[in-house]
């Protein structure tokens, strides 16, 4: 016998060869996105809860990951193969002398306690996190390369592995909130992932063996060309010629459309991120929804046999687009489950578009690198404009409608619908909804007609249809679209006259007049923080904090306590707002103001702006800027009462939750002081939470839901609210456990509490239903 040819001989390394590279891929992505949840709860605890904590990581994820494609492409087209495959591999064993993953006291200690921390934070990212991750991002890229070289009869066509390793970077992402996060603290999570990583560096070194030994000969011997391009024989380009695109050289336009097309769904995602998690919760659980459908995007148009949307989706993306814009004109948050379902849709229909118009660009397997660093430089810059240049040039949060309507300008149209260009009409023609509007906002005002309860529909029912006929001519649609967005405001100031307004990385806060109940209040995001009264000089606290609530009774009872006490009595409030219950303040008080963001104490503490403070009888306050676990435990005073009233938009941030936490209040307690958590929401019912948190700390609970509000109860200026009252003992509540609105809550001791390592948002959601 002559012998056996060797790619007969190698049969059985071509049978298994492809199902380990896809199980490489899939635990290095599933890697990946396991640690980006990860990472940001641990971080959260010390900023806040901000949504913009989970912004400015994802940041620095998209630009670590552009910087391991980068790696990528040089070193796979200026090396051969028999020299860049050790070099990976050897770059692969550092992470392990820095794993596992954890933020140390000493840099916890150095987080900045105002200001604008984005550069601590990334800082904390790259000493931390920016090794292991710069490698594992390197895998999906590279691997697709590897593959590409070798003799397998797939090689020709890489790109379906694209799907695979997306496949793995979702099964990451839903693991987190559904497994990993309920049944492992933070530094157990950690553990995991450093024993993944250890697995994912053996299948790695098993692909790239496997590549060495199945390298085609061509591949092994080959040098960079001057455009650092491996150069291959005619023949071997022949058989990577994929059907999408030829082996000539993409243009300077087609790699721009690749960057473009990357822009639109980062961007987006990170808007959506921020509507959620602002008007949610600051949690990785809600973080990883837009993730999810940005991956699931890839997976179908990647796939071997393609999901593509139908060419009328991109009409029915521009009818969800109108109905979230009439949303974001009139500043809209209710109901919640409606208007996320919307944002959802058209999110999905956006990014499958965009996503599956760059698969069908895709290049030759030759440019295979050059592709997917691109596509990450346009993740990269979405993530950049949303999170560092956006704040800095929008006084609204307008960025995310502003990708809408990119998004809608460069929907590809179906034969069926496309119309000769009207370049002169494309340009002239999308002023006129604008107008349309003005002209039903400001002529019945002008004549005193008053839509009542059918304004929204009255004014801009016709705006949208009159919009959404321009569909056919996208360009027409996004710039009629773009012209609304910012004319829009002028509808706002119609109906509440702003007063001042200021955007930092905290988010968005507006004071603003209601001019009907002569009432101005503090919008943070779009949640209203505090009322004042203008035609009064009395000092009276409005919305949660009523006389008539759970705050009034709270303070009227120790008030009668301490009235005839020399001592005096010190009370912290965790979460500004306009200072509404300092003026339950009495002159035997001092008041600590904890408030996180900057433009909510320049708000409550102008006079032109609100006069609480000022009406205030407390002895005396002082505001403590920063977040308040990190200051207060600073702080040397004890408190009679402490406050927990810091709203995250529409939610108390997880951290301020925690045992840990209420370990921190309570070393702050005087022995009969009281901690109450305002937790009044949408969309959470955190008493389970705090139940389980009272439990696990020995301490009574006492659960105030008060939803009943009487109509002239709501004439005064009364919300409905929600208040969870904690002490050492029952009768340390003394009246407030009589009230008969309360309720003695407590959970089962086996019932695991919310920790700084743990916590599970999932069990919280209310039904929309």
């Amino acid at each position: 016998m002559l012998g056996t040819p060797p790619i007969l001989n190698n049969g059985y390394r071509m049978l298994f060869m492809l199902p380990v590279f896809i199980l490489t891929l899939f635990l290095s992505s599933g890697l990946l996105f396991l640690v980006q949840p990860m990472v940001g709860k641990m971080i959260l605890p010390y900023l806040g809860g901000v949504p913009a904590v989970w912004n400015t990581c994802m940041v620095f994820f998209q630009a670590m990951l552009l910087i391991g494609y980068a790696y990528s492409h040089f070193s796979s087209t200026r090396l051969k193969p028999t020299r860049q495959i050790p070099l990976h591999l050897l770059i692969m064993s550092i992470p392990f002398w820095v794993l596992p993953i954890a933020i140390s006291p000493q840099m916890a200690s150095t987080a900045p306690a105002s200001g604008f921390p984005v550069f601590w934070i990334l800082g904390l990212l790259f000493l931390t996190t920016g090794l292991p991750f710069f490698v594992v991002s390197t895998t999906a890229p590279m691997l697709q390369k590897w593959f590409s070289l070798s003799r397998h009869t797939a090689a020709r066509d890489p790109y379906f592995l694209y799907a695979a390793s997306n496949a793995g970077s979702m099964t990451g992402l839903l693991a987190y909130p559904f497994v990993l996060e309920p049944l492992a603290t933070l530094s157990q999570q950690s553990q995991v992932w450093h024993l993944g990583y250890g697995v994912l560096f053996a299948l790695t070194l098993f692909c790239g063996i496997w590549t060495l030994r199945s390298l085609r000969p061509e591949s092994s011997e080959t040098a960079s060309d001057t455009d650092g391009t491996v150069e291959q024989p005619a023949t071997a380009q022949a058989a990577h010629t994929n059907t999408s695109e030829s082996a000539e050289k993409p243009t300077w336009q087609r790699r721009f459309e690749w960057i473009l097309l990357s822009f639109i769904p980062s961007s987006l995602m990170l808007g959506l991120t921020t509507y959620i998690s602002t008007d949610v919760a600051s949690s990785p659980l809600l973080w990883v929804i837009p993730l999810a459908i940005y991956l699931l995007s890839f997976i179908l148009v990647f796939a071997r046999r393609p999901i593509l949307l139908p060419s009328w989706a991109g009409r029915a993306m521009c009818l969800l687009v109108m109905a979230i814009a009439v949303g974001f004109f009139t500043g809209a948050n209710h109901p919640i489950w409606l208007l996320f379902g919307l944002h959802i849709l058209m999110y999905f229909a956006a990014t499958m578009i965009s996503h599956g118009r760059l698969a069908k660009l895709r290049p030759n397997p030759r440019y295979l690198t050059e592709y997917f660093l691109l596509m990450s430089v346009g993740g990269a810059l979405g993530g950049i404009f949303n999170a560092l240049i956006a704040p800095l040039i929008f006084t609204r949060v307008i960025e995310y409608m502003l990708v809408v309507a990119l998004a809608c300008a460069v929907r590809e149209v179906a034969d069926w619908e496309r119309k000769p260009e009207q370049p002169g009409r494309d340009i002239w023609m999308p002023i006129l909804p604008t107008v349309l509007m003005l002209v039903l906002i400001f002529v019945p005002r002008a004549l005193g007609i008053d839509f009542g309860r059918f304004a929204i529909l009255c004014i801009f029912g016709p705006v949208a249809l009159f919009t959404y006929s321009f569909v056919e001519r996208p360009r027409r649609f996004a710039l009629a679209l773009v012209l609304l967005i910012f004319a829009s405001g002028l509808y706002d100031s119609h109906h509440q006259r702003p007063v001042y307004f200021e955007r930092n990385f905290f988010g968005t806060i507006k004071v603003a007049n209601d001019l009907e109940n002569h009432f101005r209040f503090l919008v943070d995001g779009n949640t209203m923080h505090g009322r004042e009264l203008l035609n009064t000089d009395d000092c009276l606290p409005l919305s949660y904090y009523h006389p008539l609530g759970p705050a009034g009774a709270l303070f009227a009872m120790h008030t009668e306590r301490t009235q005839n006490q020399e001592a005096t009595s010190n009370i912290a409030l965790i979460g500004v707002g306009i200072g509404s219950l300092t003026c339950y303040g009495t002159a035997n008080q001092h008041w600590d103001l904890f408030e996180i963001n900057p433009a909510v104490v320049t708000a409550a503490s102008t006079p032109e702006y609100f006069k609480t403070l000022h009406r205030s009888q407390a002895g005396s306050h002082q505001f403590i800027v920063g977040d308040a676990r990190l200051r207060l435990k600073d702080h040397d005073a004890l408190y009679d009462i402490i406050v927990v009233d810091a709203f995250s938009s529409d939610s108390i941030p997880v951290h301020l939750l925690t045992v840990e936490a209420v370990e921190l209040y309570l070393s702050k307690l005087t022995p009969q002081g009281i901690i109450a958590f305002n937790i009044s929401n949408r969309v959470l019912d955190l008493e389970p939470v705090l139940s389980r948190v009272a439990t696990a700390s020995n301490l009574v609970a006492y659960s105030f839901n008060d939803h009943v509000i009487l109509e002239s109860e709501a004439r005064a200026g009364k919300d409905a609210s929600h208040w969870v009252f904690f002490s050492r003992d029952l009768a340390t509540l003394g009246k407030l456990a009589e009230d008969p609105r309360g309720v003695h809550i407590q959970s089962e001791p086996s019932e695991k509490p919310w920790s700084d390592s743990f916590s599970n948002i999932v069990t919280t959601i209310r039904s929309p239903f």
